[in-house]
């Protein structure tokens, strides 16, 4: 069998193609446009620290693509008391004390989103995350 170079690969899958490479999925490749833009969750695990949250919020607030959809896991109603922020699209998922079940009840109330990102308390310093 002769040996082949990762360019005579290339060449050779080329010239067996007999017109345009067609994906095998489609959907994953297609531009979205605004018509079908991704639906995009946010999901923040919070304990305690409902000062901080807010300032995350607010942070979020700067993206220049808003998230269709902010989940907030927390352990008890300390974990968000005196949110400021009600602007419809957040959602607020009780869950067990601890990242990973927290973390595992967002996914959960995330289903039908196309993305999701997760913050830990963090800031969005930089205002295209989202885009």
């Amino acid at each position: 069998m002769p040996s082949l170079s990762y360019g005579s690969l290339i060449a050779t899958a080329g010239q067996q193609s007999s017109g345009p490479r067609k994906s095998l999925h489609p959907a994953m490749t297609e531009r979205c446009g605004e018509s079908n833009p991704l639906k995009i969750a946010v999901g923040i695990a919070t304990v305690g620290r409902p000062q901080i949250l807010n300032e995350t919020l607010r942070e979020l607030r700067k993206q220049e693509r808003q998230p269709d959809r902010t989940l907030i896991g927390h352990c008890t109603d300390n974990d968000i008391a005196g949110l400021r922020v009600d602007n419809g699209q957040i959602g607020y998922v009780r869950a067990p004390l601890g990242l990973t079940s927290q973390r595992n009840a967002i996914l959960n109330a995330a289903r039908g989103f196309d993305m999701w990102c997760f913050s830990m308390m963090i800031f969005f310093r930089v205002r295209n995350i989202l885009r």
